[in-house]
């Protein structure tokens, strides 16, 4: 579900700096490589039009195995774990 979410903000190209962070260095190269594909099969049936390339569009975002943000300026965090409340918890009280 994150990497969806990181690809819509990525194929908008109105965000400057997108983190798709993953506990796992396995899941983000994963997620990396599917979201390329999405890109390019979206484009090959002309179901979104792109401003660069799928790989161009797919490097917009960074993966980080670990939650440090960029910048405190125009910050949005969009958490998408699974509903494990411990680790929603974990999570937001690293962020602050």
């Amino acid at each position: 579900m994150g990497s969806g979410i990181a690809q819509s903000c990525a194929t908008t190209g109105k965000f400057n700096s997108i983190v798709l962070q993953d506990v796992n260095q396995k899941v983000l190269d994963n997620a990396q490589e599917k979201i390329t594909q999405s890109l390019t099969k979206l484009q090959q049936l002309k179901k979104v039009q792109l401003d660069k390339s799928p790989e161009e569009v797919a490097s917009r975002i960074t993966l980080s195995t670990e939650v440090k943000p960029v910048s405190d300026q125009n910050l949005l965090i969009i958490e998408a774990v699974p509903e494990i409340i411990e680790l929603k918890q974990k999570i937001f009280k690293s962020l602050s």
